[in-house]
């Protein structure tokens, strides 16, 4: 952490530095930003154009801007008193469609210096002479009434509106344009409309203006935005190409030339064919360098000027981080490393935030695992904390820096490797995320379960499920580098047949599972036999069962072992069985030993985990030193460690029993008997029955009956 700090340190000193020693520009004309507002100006044929240019494309953004401009301009006013507002725009529609497919320039074919009340407006289109009359009224110059009662201009009409139609015509018949990119007119036109924002466009149909096939996938919805309003500011403030000058003629041969900058190169169009066959007037790649490059100097340049560039709405927050810095603080625009240095600076101040928000991170993650682990069934062993926690912080901050980095700098490198780093990161962490919780949850379901044959499915779903989200993340990983996920899921199909094929193995292994999902022979938490081995059922998994066997130690058995294996399931049993042998010394006399095994049948009949029938207690043979007893019961109950109370039980009632008989529990031994002058004294009995009798009162007194509730 000493080094860490001390990094920290001396990067500060460095940007201190260089604060203080950098040529920082001052806006003298900080408050005297403005921004150029047309008027409706109809004093002479040049201005009435342009004005009415103008006021059509306000017009056809939101049907209600230009409106009373472009009234002016088609009809005098005594030919408006007789026009409703449809033939209005349908006149100036008509005269708009000629005009924007016109090759002029306003500057140099429309004069604006008319000595008479009238003049006509010469073009040429595609060899033919084409004149639009205008004459100066009251309220300035106008198009006079003859020119929509000229046959030829209502032929020339109908020609581009049946040529318009045809461009944009979606049967895809010739050579056909997307209808708002189909001329340098419509691209620069949809550009405005997105940034500005005056219509329904938005950035992603100014984004649509660009070429951007040098971009990757991941690239085009971070640039296209940011480049897209750099382009329209550049254009709008600088450039000396307006509007109305460019062509609307989807076949038109002159490529709009909007900026040459020396040594960097020029900003322009040209025509393309996109993926879906169609064509498109898009800016070029070489002009979004170009605009990348110079964007910062130019909109520096405008406010020494005191105007202001900032145009644009729903902008990039990228874009919005960096006006702010422009009006307010132009002295932390200046480079360093080619960098901004307000981006430095913000750099700097994640990097010393790094640290506390680990350790927010770390509190956070504590406290929700506490809660977590509050709720955990009982024999839950909860992960280690700190190999939960540690990913989780690498992973977030790392997110936290590279999703900065995006934001910041938009470098092409490094915001390629940002823009996949975060990608990549995200998807990593969500598999994690949900492998971890898979896990957790396959060990509360056990908890939960005990040994059920549900939960034991349940448990190899999850495990098939761990691998299906691990597969997907592989595949979303190789997507973001251009890879079809189709084509991806089909080559993990066949690599994984392939690899199936060349190992017999793991293919056994794999229908072994099937085997244990269809069948069902145990469940976790069963007590099995298998091979010989006896344990605990304590994980199955896709490729291999757990196995805690009972001197602890785990053992892995391959699935495929199942298939042809028999597995002896003691877990499964109703009754578990007990079979034992009691040796009586030879010299207990018949009628003790007889009362004796009475007392042991009381003693299961009375037992509470013992089965009533089928159960053989019974003097069985002679055997070298002792006469057996053999014992052959039965106990309910529903695991091993149950079982084992429950014979303990029984034993040690056995042995009460024998001691209250004066039963002696023989051993193998060589016993020498010698003559004794009081021999021992046993229980005298008068008959059979009355032994009988007298064990079965000693054993409902060691075992008495319990009488049901």
């Amino acid at each position: 952490m000493k080094v860490y700090w001390s990094i920290a340190l001396l990067i500060g000193l460095l940007l201190g530095i260089f604060l203080f020693t950098a040529n920082i520009p001052v806006l003298e004309n900080r408050n005297e930003l403005f921004t150029a507002e047309n008027t409706c100006d109809l004093s002479n044929p040049r201005n009435a154009v342009r004005s009415f240019l103008y006021s059509v494309r306000s017009y056809n953004r939101d049907h209600y801007t230009g409106f009373d401009c472009l009234t002016k301009v088609v009809s005098s006013p005594k030919d408006m008193a007789d026009d409703n507002k449809s033939e209005a725009v349908k006149k100036a529609h008509d005269i708009f469609l000629v005009l924007e497919n016109m090759n002029y320039d306003i500057d140099e074919d429309i004069p604006d210096n008319i000595q008479t009340d009238q003049v006509d407006l010469h073009f040429i289109y595609e060899g033919q002479d084409v004149n639009l009359p205008m004459k100066k009224g009251p309220n300035g110059w106008h198009f006079s009434s003859t020119l929509f009662k000229n046959r030829a201009f209502i032929e020339l009409v109908k020609s581009l509106r049946y040529k318009y139609a045809k461009f944009t015509s979606d049967k895809m018949e010739g050579d056909t344009f997307v209808q708002s990119l189909m001329s340098p007119y419509r691209t620069f036109f949809t550009l405005k409309s997105g940034v500005v924002g005056t219509s329904q466009d938005n950035l992603e149909a100014a984004s649509s203006t660009l070429d951007m096939s040098r971009f990757t996938v991941l690239e085009k919805p971070v640039y296209g935005p940011i480049i897209s309003v750099m382009l329209y500011r550049i254009i709008n403030s600088s450039s000396p190409l307006h509007l109305e000058e460019l062509s609307a003629a989807p076949d038109s041969e002159y490529a709009p030339v909007f900026m040459v900058l020396p040594e960097i190169g020029s900003i322009t169009m040209h025509v393309i064919t996109l993926e879906n066959g169609r064509k498109a007037w898009q800016f070029t790649p070489h002009s979004l360098h170009v605009v990348q490059t110079c964007y910062d100097d130019i909109m520096q340049n405008l406010l020494q000027e005191g105007i202001n560039p900032f145009v644009g709405k729903n902008l990039p927050l990228h874009m919005i981080i960096d006006d702010f810095v422009q009006r307010n603080y132009p002295q932390l625009m200046v480079k360093y490393l080619k960098t901004n240095v307000y981006k430095w600076i913000a750099l700097f101040a994640l990097f010393l935030l790094t640290p506390l928000a680990l350790k927010m991170i770390s509190y956070i993650l504590n406290k929700a695992l506490t809660l977590v682990e509050t709720k955990l069934p009982d024999g839950i062993i909860p992960p280690d904390r700190r190999k939960f926690i540690l990913p989780v912080q690498i992973m977030v901050m790392g997110y936290s820096w590279l999703a900065l980095i995006g934001v910041l700098i938009l470098y092409k490198d490094l915001m390629v490797f940002s823009l996949y780093g975060v990608k990549i990161i995200g998807t990593l962490l969500t598999v994690w995320i949900i492998t971890i919780t898979t896990n957790l949850s396959c060990d509360v379901l056990t908890a939960a379960g005990g040994s059920n044959i549900r939960g034991t499915m349940m448990l190899i779903i999850a495990q098939i499920f761990k691998l299906a989200v691990i597969l997907m993340g592989l595949a979303h990983i190789a997507q973001l580098f251009g890879q079809d996920s189709t084509r991806i899921f089909a080559a993990m199909g066949i690599g994984g047949l392939a690899i199936a094929l060349a190992g017999k193995d793991t293919l056994e292994n794999i229908f072994g599972t099937m085997v244990i999902m269809t069948t069902r022979p145990f469940a976790v938490g069963d007590w099995i036999n298998f091979l010989g081995h006896d344990g605990t059922v304590e994980k199955v998994g896709v490729r291999s069962t757990s196995l805690r066997t009972f001197y602890n130690s785990e053992l892995i058995i391959p699935n495929a072992k199942f298939i042809t294996t028999p597995v002896d399931n003691m877990g499964r049993r109703e009754w578990r069985r007990y079979k034992t042998t009691i040796g009586v010394a030879y010299d207990t006399p018949a009628e003790n030993l007889n009362g004796y095994v009475q007392g042991l049948k009381r003693l299961v009949l009375n037992h509470p985990n013992t089965r009533k029938n089928d159960f053989h207690i019974v003097v069985n043979d002679f055997g070298p030193s002792s006469i057996d007893i053999m014992v052959y019961i039965f106990f309910k109950t529903e695991d091993w460690a149950k079982e084992l109370i429950v014979r303990h039980e029984f034993i040690v009632d056995a042995l009460r029993l024998a001691e209250e008989l004066k039963i002696s529990i023989a051993f193998p031994t060589t016993t020498v008997h010698l003559r004794q002058d009081s021999p021992e004294v046993y229980p005298e009995f008068q008959s059979d029955a009355h032994a009988i009798s007298e064990a079965r009162n000693y054993a409902n007194f060691i075992r008495p009956v319990k009488e049901k509730d």
